[in-house]
């Protein structure tokens, strides 16, 4: 009995740790916000408000596309973990160095994912200007309140 209760727990705190970090896997993806948007389809839902030149619509559709590309990649990438997971969760004994390795690669996919969102942010403040850039700020707190209010 105690020889499997390590491995076991060292599976189901994986399995744990995975659905957590990263729910986009197997078609439940959880939206960081209520409406689901990211930053750039907040933008393009208020190109009136923000006057957006066609210049900054340009750039800021080229920066969705990427997005929605670097997103796939990484749920596709998750969905591996996951699987691998649940595969390993079942032998009858855990590799804990496969275990260990599945953790690392969900770690960096998680990492990566923070790194994309605040270069993404970056970039979105070097293409707006500073009030247009003002007025999304004051959007998404207007946003946050109102999700914290109704969440």
């Amino acid at each position: 009995m105690k020889k499997y209760l390590v491995p076991t727990l060292s599976a189901a705190l994986l399995s744990f740790a995975v659905l957590q970090a990263a729910p986009v896997y197997a078609g439940m993806h959880k939206p960081h916000h209520k409406e689901g948007k990211c930053i750039i389809e907040q933008i393009s839902n208020m190109k009136k408000e923000l006057k957006l030149t066609s210049d900054q619509t340009m750039k800021l559709d080229a920066m969705k596309a990427k997005g929605r590309d670097f997103m796939r990649k990484t749920h596709d990438e998750m969905r591996q973990v996951h699987e691998a997971s649940e595969m390993l969760a079942h032998e009858k004994d855990i590799d804990m160095k496969k275990l260990d390795a599945l953790a690392e690669k969900a770690g960096h996919i998680e990492g990566d994912k923070v790194k994309h969102r605040v270069m993404v942010m970056h970039e979105i403040e070097q293409i707006l200007t500073p009030e247009q850039y003002k007025m999304l700020e004051h959007d998404k707190k207007k946003m946050r309140k109102h999700m914290h209010k109704h969440g």
